[in-house]
């Protein structure tokens, strides 16, 4: 099965406020995040459909674009 995406949506906890400063001062950061999607969470929309599921590893977190 080949899966492609272009869009994703992560439920940030431990992290949270550092990652939002870092971000909302024009920031970016590159994640290598491992998914159980386990169910179905929107329908198609003709282009997509979105699964969700428990994050079970986020691994090499690395600045993409500093912040001045």
């Amino acid at each position: 099965m080949e899966i492609t995406s272009h869009f994703a949506i992560l439920d940030v906890k431990e992290g949270r406020h550092e990652l939002a400063e870092h971000i909302l001062a024009g920031g970016q950061v590159s994640l290598v995040v491992q998914i159980k999607l386990d169910h179905v969470h929107s329908r198609d929309d003709g282009t997509s459909i979105e699964f969700a599921g428990v994050v079970t590893n986020i691994g090499a977190i690395s600045p993409i674009k500093e912040t001045a």
